[in-house]
Parts: C-alpha cells; sequence; structure tokens
C-alpha cells in the first residue's frame, strides 16, 4: 500500500526552440495530432480574458486540499515553466 506522495525532482525538459514552435500551434490542433493523448479535458479560464501562454508543464496532483503539495511543485519549477495542478475533479478548495 502507498502512503504519502512522490516529488519528482529532476523534470525532463524539452528544448526551448521546441517550446516555441509549439507556441505558435492552437493546443487543440497539437491535441489532436497527438491522438488527444495526455489532453486535459474540462480546463477552463477562472476569469476572462486570459492571453494564451506556452511552456513546459510542471504537473501537480494532489488530494484534496493538498495545497502544500502545490508549493512543492512550485518549487520544482523554473523560469518558462507552466504549473498544472490537478485536484482530482475536486472544486471544494482554492488552488
Amino acid at each position: 500500500m502507498s502512503i504519502g506522495f512522490r516529488v519528482v525532482t529532476d523534470i525532463p525538459r524539452p528544448q526551448p526552440a521546441l517550446v516555441e514552435e509549439l507556441s505558435r500551434c492552437r493546443s487543440c490542433d497539437i491535441s489532436d495530432v497527438l491522438n488527444r493523448s495526455g489532453t486535459m479535458v474540462g480546463i477552463r479560464a477562472v476569469y476572462l480574458p486570459v492571453a494564451p501562454i506556452a511552456g513546459r508543464a510542471v504537473t501537480v496532483s494532489i488530494p484534496a486540499g493538498g495545497i502544500n503539495v502545490v508549493k512543492l511543485g512550485i518549487e520544482q519549477a523554473q523560469a518558462g515553466d507552466v504549473i498544472v495542478v490537478s485536484a482530482q475533479g475536486d472544486t471544494t478548495y482554492a488552488m
């Protein structure tokens, strides 16, 4: 039985040139080309308007109310990274 969580500190990051090239594409087109592999559904802006962004994803999956795990994810981020948080569908806590 697994208890606790893991923090990956050696995050593999793509070359900046690839991120730049993909930033000129629409996310839905990238998703289609990848056969929806790794596509996130249900993501929406908290407020509008939101400017488009592109970067390397640092993903954080948290238990209900696990804001401290989000902080660990933030510590792993570098310039140019985008932090993506999955609260496992829980919308009762601020993330």
